[in-house]
């Protein structure tokens, strides 16, 4: 049971909390953000999902922020999954996923819910929380992380959940975005 309430919340709130940490880190991605939501018609769910560089961004979080350490079986067939693909991995860039249709583009090596028969059930709720939390966020409030570096994120511990040096809590001052 705590791995399904686990998985039910924790992996959700892991990329939120790594999304927003990056996000307000750059403010060059929370301009760009701020811009593309600023001229959004709506702020409902599937009008953020359209929103590329939002997409981008939550699809960049996912990838930094494992949720489960579960071991897959399948390998990749044809590649050598090193830093030759990407020569900075631990670097937050969600221009990885600009792409005309980002789901194309890591439609076969970006499955942060799993695929086929043990999909995660949770999947459309997840990115329904990811997108309306952080088109949110992103528009009403500022963090400053005072004491929380990119390394408090890093996976240090694996014992089916992952653990990190914050332990999921990140210190944050925020303040409210005043229209």
């Amino acid at each position: 049971m705590s791995t399904t309430t686990g998985a039910g919340f924790e992996t959700t709130a892991a990329a939120i909390r790594i999304a927003a940490f990056h996000i307000y880190s750059d403010p060059r991605i929370l301009r760009r953000l701020r811009v593309e939501l600023a001229a959004a018609p709506d702020h409902d769910w599937k009008t953020l999902e359209q929103l590329p560089y939002l997409t981008a961004t939550i699809m960049e979080a996912m990838r930094l922020a494992t949720a489960i350490a579960a071991r897959s079986a399948r390998v990749a067939q044809d590649k050598d999954l090193n830093e030759q693909e990407d020569p900075e991995p631990k670097r937050f860039n969600p221009d990885r996923f600009m792409d005309p249709d980002p789901w194309q583009l890591g439609d076969e090596t970006f499955v942060p819910f799993g695929k086929g028969k043990r999909d995660c059930v949770g999947t459309h709720l997840a990115w329904a929380e990811i997108y309306l939390l952080l088109g949110n966020l992103v528009q009403r409030f500022e963090f400053e992380f005072p004491t929380t570096a990119a390394e408090d994120f890093y996976v240090t511990m694996d014992n089916f959940a992952l653990g990190t040096p914050s332990t999921g809590v990140v210190p944050a001052l925020v303040t409210q975005v005043t229209i």
